[in-house]
């Protein structure tokens, strides 16, 4: 086994190395054999049972997502494609130059706001960095209500982070369908139609 050191620790000897199994004579009764593999050749190693390496995370937790934007002049309002820890975990960029958290720009959920708007063309970019793990959830749904008064397509929900496939909206109790019956931008849930009066419309989502 050509991949290994196999060494040996016994009163009154030097430590050896050696790379080979088999030994000339006979060994004493009280030495320790240890061996100290090098990880190369036809051997692989793995990390302990419990821990993560780069191979064992999924790509989209390798890669850095990169929101792409154009300004118009007036929005200063622009949906992210995942919700990041904080403001401080994207790089914002305007026409390649970066944008100050805070002062420039905040984030809530998956809105990324200007202070001010950018310029009409303006190119916009939100580099999400960092490796993401797993979605942390709510220990529990959360629950909103609202009835319908034959116009209204617009709700405000109590807990923002929800999104459009991750929330389940039931309209006198029959299930929607995301995109085709709603939508959910920040703490805004948009009906693709108006509730009719006094109709009853529950969601629930966690975050």
């Amino acid at each position: 086994m050509t991949d290994s050191y196999i060494g040996i620790n016994a009163p009154n000897r030097i430590s050896a190395a050696f790379q080979k199994e088999d030994f000339a004579g006979s060994l004493l009764s009280t030495a320790s054999i240890y061996v100290v593999h090098r990880g190369i050749g036809s051997m692989t190693m793995k990390p302990p049972t419990g821990s993560v390496g780069a191979d064992e995370l999924a790509s989209n937790l390798k890669s850095f997502t990169t929101d792409v934007f154009a300004g118009n002049g007036s929005a200063t309002a622009f949906t992210l494609s995942e919700t990041p820890p904080n403001a401080n975990s994207v790089l914002v960029f305007v026409d390649g130059i970066l944008q100050k958290a805070s002062t420039n720009y905040a984030i809530s959920g998956t809105t990324l706001t200007f202070t001010s708007a950018p310029d009409t063309s303006a190119e916009i970019e939100a580099k999400h960095m960092g490796i993401r793990g797993v979605v942390r959830r709510s220990t529990d749904f959360q629950y909103d209500a609202f009835t319908g008064n034959g116009s209204l397509t617009a709700f405000t929900l109590s807990t923002n982070g929800a999104t459009t496939n991750s929330a389940f909206v039931f309209y006198n109790g029959i299930a929607l369908k995301p995109t085709s019956d709603y939508a959910i931008s920040g703490t805004t849930l948009t009906t693709t139609f108006a509730p009719v009066a006094n109709s009853e419309i529950m969601v629930r989502y966690q975050i």
